[in-house]
């Protein structure tokens, strides 16, 4: 997709932001501004969203407000997700593996 938008003239297309690099991209009203996309705007999103209502033990799912009027937030981000056994045969690889997945749902991994 971001092959075709930048060898076209005036290419419109929705890429995932690090197939984006070298092209412009879109900035988003956010009330009184215009937001570009960059790391610390798009984090801030995730950094304002609280947990979706109804998870379960170890399901760190976050609802994304979209029609956030936060500034300096860039709201149209998608998220990935992470699943992992709770539980392998070597305890050394459940500890390492519960040791990364902690530190990406934490302040300091977003």
């Amino acid at each position: 997709m971001s092959q075709s938008v930048s060898s076209g003239e005036g290419g419109i297309g929705y890429v995932e932001a690090s197939f984006a690099e070298g092209m412009s991209t879109a900035r988003v009203g956010i009330g009184e501004e215009f937001v570009r996309l960059d790391p610390e705007s798009a984090g801030a999103i995730v950094a304002t969203s609280l947990q979706r209502e109804g998870n379960v033990e170890h399901d760190h799912a976050l609802e994304l407000d979209y029609n956030t009027r936060e500034p300096a937030t860039y709201p149209i981000v998608l998220v990935s997700y992470q699943v992992a056994c709770l539980g392998y045969t070597d305890p050394r690889e459940t500890e390492l593996l519960k040791d990364l997945l902690s530190y990406l749902i934490s302040e300091e991994g977003r």
